[in-house]
């Protein structure tokens, strides 16, 4: 069974806006992507998809959050993959590890510890049986040039 979270939810949300733009050749308006998606995840029965006896809805600003700031340092987000990815990568790695980076340039480690960062990623690439050491290996590495403290822990 899947453990989700709101904001597992958000991020599970942001790679799919990002994967579908990517797919659509950037040509589909972003903004009605985003929409779809939030919809999708604000229906009360979406969650029929997934092995999950929680009803956990979609954090909805977060969300929005990182899709703006996403979309919006698309280049810079693809800078940093390209820098530290050994190889090219597919459009779901690619989505993946956009998506990873824009949380931990957005957040810089201080709204979401890094630890988390790298760990909800890790499990959200493993839940498509995709390439999850990959994807943990470049979202650290970034993580270190972003010269974000990758021990931290939230403090209240």
């Amino acid at each position: 069974m899947v453990l989700l979270h709101s904001r597992t939810v958000a991020r599970l949300a942001l790679t799919q806006v990002l994967f579908l733009h990517e797919f659509s050749g950037r040509s589909a308006p972003v903004t009605d992507i985003m929409r779809f998606i939030s919809e999708y995840y604000l229906k009360k029965d979406y969650l029929e998809d997934f092995d999950s006896a929680y009803n956990i809805k979609l954090h909805n600003r977060y969300f929005l959050r990182l899709s703006e700031f996403a979309i919006n340092k698309l280049d810079i987000l693809d800078e940093h993959i390209i820098k530290h990815a050994s190889c090219k990568t597919d459009i779901l790695h690619l989505s993946l590890l956009r998506a990873g980076v824009a949380e931990l340039m957005c957040s810089g480690g201080k709204d979401v510890p890094v630890v988390v960062v790298l760990n909800e990623f890790t499990n959200i690439t493993a839940s498509f049986a995709c390439n999850a050491g990959f994807v943990n290996s470049v979202l650290h590495v970034v993580a270190s040039s972003l010269n974000l403290d990758q021990d931290n822990a939230k403090k209240d």
